[in-house]
């Protein structure tokens, strides 16, 4: 038992030195990452800068704020667990690292164990860092993590057995597109009922939902706002944009504007 255990720490120390040294896995590490903070800036400028009243903007950055922090697990989850486990066993398949293992008197199950301990952990870093650029308050980190590092689990089984069956990195790269469409299911909910029926059914589909039912009670972050007095844009959500029209009553305008609120004090009907 201790010589297994001494063989998957050194297998999962070597894992996490290849992942830092591919720079292929630091672009997948980084995609998460780049994808919210892009979210956030066209979001929160948007949100900001449309005809939604205060009381009306203040209602709608929850829900903003909830989308991000939902779009910012399933993307942790499913672009680094799918492409780190898929794209890495291609890869030592192909080089034939496996092979070598399996002579040193490695079994499969370590050789699996390590991978997942390494691309949990990863996918847990991943998360934190996107949670921190939603802007999520830090009192509902912890459970953050939780439902993300429960929501990987599933994920990273699936991403083992798939890594295992591929025989290159093209076979891998064909594998691993489900499995991230699959994860990205339960953002687009808010579009389509449908497809938000559909989304329960996948891995992260419950834990979607268990995110938003911990958030209902936790308080939120402004999203950042621009300047007061700069051009209004119409604000249209995901359910406007399929089909249903916006709602665009009021313009906010004004100068006096507090430093981090996300509208402006002084405000006129248009």
């Amino acid at each position: 038992m201790n010589a297994s255990l001494r063989k998957v720490a050194a297998l999962a120390e070597k894992d996490a030195a290849d992942l830092f040294k591919n720079p292929t896995m630091l672009v997948v590490l980084l995609m998460p990452i780049g994808f919210m903070l892009m979210f956030r800036l066209i979001i929160g400028d948007t949100a900001v800068g449309s005809n939604l009243s205060g009381p009306a903007l203040s209602a709608a950055d929850p829900s903003m704020q909830k989308f991000l922090l939902g779009s910012g697990l399933c993307m942790s989850v499913g672009m680094t667990a799918s492409m780190v486990l898929i794209y890495g066993i291609a890869e030592e398949k192909e080089k034939r690292t496996l092979r070598t293992l399996m002579l040193a008197n490695v079994h499969a199950g370590e050789v699996a164990a390590s991978k997942g301990i390494v691309a949990l952990a990863a996918v847990v870093a991943v998360g934190a860092a996107c949670f921190l650029v939603a802007g999520g308050e830090l009192n509902l980190l912890a459970c953050y993590l939780a439902l993300t590092a429960l929501g990987a689990i599933p994920v990273i089984l699936i991403s083992l057995v798939l890594g295992l069956a591929s025989r290159d990195q093209m076979t891998a790269g064909f594998f691993s597109v489900p499995v991230l469409l699959v994860a990205l299911m339960p953002t687009f909910g808010m579009v389509n009922d449908t497809i938000d029926r559909t989304s329960s059914a996948t891995p992260l589909g419950g834990v979607y939902s268990l995110l938003n039912l911990c958030s209902r009670w936790m308080p939120w972050r402004p999203l950042p706002s621009p300047a007061c007095g700069s051009p209004s844009v119409p604000w249209r959500s995901p359910r406007s944009i399929a089909g249903s029209p916006a709602t665009t009553s009021q313009r906010v305008s004004g100068t006096q504007c507090a430093r981090g609120a996300s509208w402006c004090n002084a405000r006129e009907p248009v």
